[in-house]
């Protein structure tokens, strides 16, 4: 088939599926396609490539890496700005939107503060308002008449484009979907920037899908859905294929992760005891380092996915890493730590040339130091206390958000996400501050509700 024909008919088919989905009573405003769009970026690759109709450099100098490209940046800046607007004409109860994400707030706070340590105060300035940009496109969702609703929406719409694009890059468009690396190995990109890209994509919808068809067979609707199940299983037959040409292990791994918490989550004694999830999540983790002691869990759960110990070396940047910190307790300062000097020394050990550490964790450490890490972790216990709030309002929902926070905090051990412009971090800031607004709406509510009894 023709190139051209083939990229038509996807895109008719991309636009067939939008307009058959379209529900009247839906409450997602034509605001929300700002941070649709916005994720989607994060999901693929920067503007400037898609205009290029390109994929990404693999031969990026430091000094490429630091300065970043214009055009980037001045579709970001509008974006943002369009952002703020919609959030200026919304009414919004901001003390209870700062008050119920606090930590979020505080964590972006506090980040904006460690950019007057920086060494390159100028980049780190840059990229923290790119990061309040994102939180912005975050409020818009949260502040939407039915924000989980809004979410869904933007995780299925995603994958609409996404998926069939990759594919179609793949085949027919090699120069756009296909990445040769300077060391001579084939990479397949799709609609993204690399396999790991590609990867987060399958990974992201793969787990939207399923979730859906559990939710759908757990009811009894399969068969009043069929046009919705025949396009979820379709997709997850694409997102296989584009599983085995991503070849990403951390990605596959992660979703048999998510796909079993939502099949745990399925079973009567976990929703008969879903308030004690907090007590459940502190068992499952004393279990797995009880195996990882006994039984050298990691080294099996490795071989198994065909990484070797090291995780192909990172464990040894990792170490090399920590000891360039310049300042133990607030790090190199926002999102500057791979920059300059540190940067072309790493570089000149690892022939791979990281950009990252590789564990979210670590990356945060590096860039923030201790107390950023300490903000981190209180961020993502709030955003725990939040799902578990969320799951007494709707449980369902509540079900894909605690998929999606465990694989997040299982994806970070191997890749750095808990950052600005990555899939991950948006998601994960979207489901904290929507599982808090669906808490909030369900308190007041029940308020109501008894005082007109």
């Amino acid at each position: 088939m023709p190139s051209n024909l083939a990229l038509a008919l996807c895109l008719c088919f991309i636009v067939f599926l939008l307009a058959i989905d379209r529900r009247k009573d839906s409450r997602v405003t034509y605001a929300s396609w700002l941070p649709l769009l916005w994720m989607m970026i994060m999901s693929s690759r920067a503007v400037s490539l898609w205009l290029n109709f390109d994929v990404p450099s693999q031969n990026l100098t430091a000094q490429d890496y630091m300065e970043g490209n214009p055009t980037d940046r001045a579709v970001m800046t509008v974006m943002i700005f369009a952002g703020i607007a919609v959030l200026a004409f919304r009414k919004i109860n901001w003390l209870q939107l700062f008050r119920g994400n606090a930590w979020i707030f505080v964590f972006f706070m506090y980040a904006g503060v460690t950019v007057t340590g920086s060494d390159f105060m100028d980049v780190s300035f840059k990229r923290w308002l790119k990061a309040v940009g994102e939180l912005v496109m975050v409020l818009v969702v949260a502040t939407e008449p039915d924000p989980a609703e809004t979410f869904k929406e933007m995780l299925k719409r995603s994958a609409y484009f996404l998926v069939p694009i990759s594919i179609v890059f793949i085949k027919y468009f090699p120069h756009m979907g296909v990445v040769y690396t300077p060391w001579g190995n084939l990479e397949y990109a799709g609609a993204s920037y690399s396999k790991n890209g590609l990867g987060n994509i399958c990974l992201i919808s793969a787990l939207f899908f399923s979730w859906s068809l559990i939710g759908w067979m757990r009811d009894g609707e399969l068969a009043s859905r069929k046009k919705e199940v025949m396009i979820s299983i379709l997709y997850l037959i694409m997102i296989a294929w584009l599983f085995m040409k991503a070849s990403s292990a951390t990605s596959f791994l992660c979703f048999l992760i998510g796909l079993s918490v939502m099949l745990g989550l399925q079973l009567p004694i976990v929703r008969q005891n879903i308030r004690d999830i907090g007590l459940l999540y502190l068992f499952l983790i004393l279990f797995v380092v009880s195996l990882e002691l006994l039984l050298d869990l990691s080294k099996s759960v490795l071989s198994g996915v065909g990484r070797d110990v090291s995780l192909t070396g990172r464990t040894d940047l990792w170490e090399n890493a920590i000891r360039l910190v310049p300042n133990a307790l607030i790090g190199a300062g926002y999102d500057s730590f791979w920059l300059g000097d540190r940067l072309r020394k790493l570089w000149s050990i690892y022939w791979w040339r990281p950009i990252q550490a590789h564990n979210g964790y670590i990356e945060v450490y590096l860039n923030l130091g201790l107390l950023g890490l300490a903000f981190l972790i209180a961020l993502l216990w709030s955003t725990m206390r939040s799902i578990k709030k969320a799951l007494m309002g709707d449980y369902h929902f509540g079900s894909l958000c605690l998929a999606f926070f465990t694989v997040f905090l299982f994806f970070n051990i191997t890749e750095a996400s808990f950052k600005p412009m990555h899939l991950v971090w948006i998601l994960l800031l979207l489901i904290s501050t929507i599982c808090t607004e669906i808490s909030w709406r369900t308190q007041m509510q029940a308020v109501d509700s008894e005082s007109t009894s």
